[in-house]
């Protein structure tokens, strides 16, 4: 999940186009979180500076 122009982007690893684009933080990690889940990958979670904020391994 990385900060995209004014707004949030759930992305995979590795390509240019977002999975999603979402207005707020929380809810680019809702969906992040459930498609991390769904595909059991990690999550990575971006600041607004693109620096990696945390992490999630899938369980």
């Amino acid at each position: 999940m990385v900060p995209h122009d004014d707004s949030w982007a759930v992305k995979q690893e590795g390509e240019d186009d977002p999975v999603s684009t979402h207005d707020n933080q929380k809810k680019a990690v809702q969906q992040a979180e459930k498609l991390a889940a769904e595909h059991k990958v990690r999550m990575i979670i971006h600041d607004e500076d693109g620096r990696i904020e945390s992490s999630q391994q899938p369980s």
